[in-house]
């Protein structure tokens, strides 16, 4: 595979622009929400930094649940892709340290470095909805961190489950 469009395009078809993703994560988000409404904010915390030993398989298999077809292996952009999708990783560090000092602004945090993380797939997936996604997830979660205080933590699993479950059916 040498033309680039070819490639792009292999790669929006191989996971419908990254669908099974949003929605395994926005409901595994979602889920947290419920959960923080009877856990401590510390454990909160951990919950939303965890979700994603949940939702990433569970995303797989939904693609594969959904019958997308497989990526063609010669597609250049294939580690480009994988290291786009653990770029999240760099940020783990600072989502320690607000837990270590500030358990209930980890949702806000991670949605931040979540929402970041979208930013490359505007072109990656060929679709503005992941630029919608971008600035909606990061901008959001500390809006919403604003108006429900000290009960943000709460709120902005919720927030983000429901943006991400709205960018999938956008899709």
């Amino acid at each position: 595979m040498t033309d680039i469009n070819l490639a792009l395009h292999d790669v929006a078809a191989s996971s419908h622009r990254g669908v099974a993703f949003l929605l395994a994560f926005g409901v595994c988000w979602l889920l947290c929400g419920v959960a923080a409404s009877w856990l401590t904010p510390r454990r909160a915390a951990l919950v939303v930094m965890c979700q994603g030993m949940v939702g990433l398989p569970l995303a797989f298999g939904l693609q594969r649940w959904l019958g997308f077809p497989p990526a063609d292996p010669s597609n250049p952009l294939t580690p480009l892709a994988i290291y786009m999708a653990t770029s999240q990783l760099v940020a783990l560090p600072a989502v320690f340290f607000i837990y270590r000092y500030m358990p209930t602004h980890v949702p806000a945090v991670f949605a931040s470095v979540l929402g970041a993380h979208f930013l490359p797939y505007v072109w990656l997936q060929q679709s503005r909805v992941y630029l919608a996604l971008s600035i909606t997830v990061s901008v959001g979660s500390w809006v919403v961190m604003a108006l429900f205080r000290e009960r943000g933590y709460r709120a902005v699993p919720m927030f983000v489950g429901v943006a991400l479950l709205i960018a999938a059916a956008a899709l």
